[in-house]
């Protein structure tokens, strides 16, 4: 009799715990669905194999170190002084341990303008997706750019089109286009 109970008890939680498939047919349309960007003081927005994701996706006043820009001055071999723009996100859900980071870096930064990425331009991109690094700076054609729409140096805005490689396989390439709007740290 209690082993009866038992089989029954998990039959009820097995089909109680499966999911529906109108539930499952809800979520994929969610996450179809473009992501909005008009709540969120800076983002990174991603496009990568149909699917998107935003950096700081917390909405308004995430935590600061998650996303940002920065200004920074470097020197060259001669001792001019000249400026690198970095641009940094991740997103990291510790009960999935899930991690992911994005972060860019332009060379001899300018203000607005389009920087193309790969190995001879110094400009890059780097991204980091559940334990594979990705690296525009592989890109021997130079075909990727991040290109700087606005900026007034508190606030900098812009998209980008760059091809990326893996870091252990360099024959995988990945495209990754989107947009971001950041503060200057």
């Amino acid at each position: 009799m209690r082993f009866l109970l038992k089989v029954i008890l998990i039959s009820i939680i097995y089909y109680a715990c499966e999911p529906s498939d109108e539930l499952s047919e809800a979520k994929s349309q969610q996450a179809s669905d473009p992501i909005n960007i008009e709540n969120y003081e800076e983002y990174i927005l991603v496009n990568m194999d149909s699917k998107q994701m935003i950096f700081g996706a917390e909405r308004k006043n995430q935590e600061e170190n998650n996303i940002g820009a920065k200004l920074v001055v470097k020197y060259k071999p001669f001792g001019a002084p000249y400026h690198s723009l970095v641009i940094w996100g991740g997103l990291e859900d510790k009960s999935y341990r899930e991690y992911q980071r994005i972060g860019s870096s332009i060379e001899e930064f300018e203000g607005t303008g389009i920087y193309k990425t790969g190995i001879s331009s110094g400009n890059n991109c780097n991204f980091f997706h559940f334990g594979t690094s990705w690296h525009s700076h592989y890109d021997s054609d130079e075909s990727g750019y991040i290109e700087i729409t606005l900026w007034d140096e508190e606030t900098v805005e812009g998209n980008f089109d760059i091809l990326v490689y893996n870091a252990n396989d360099k024959l995988q390439t990945k495209n990754l286009t989107g947009s971001f709007l950041l503060k200057v740290k």
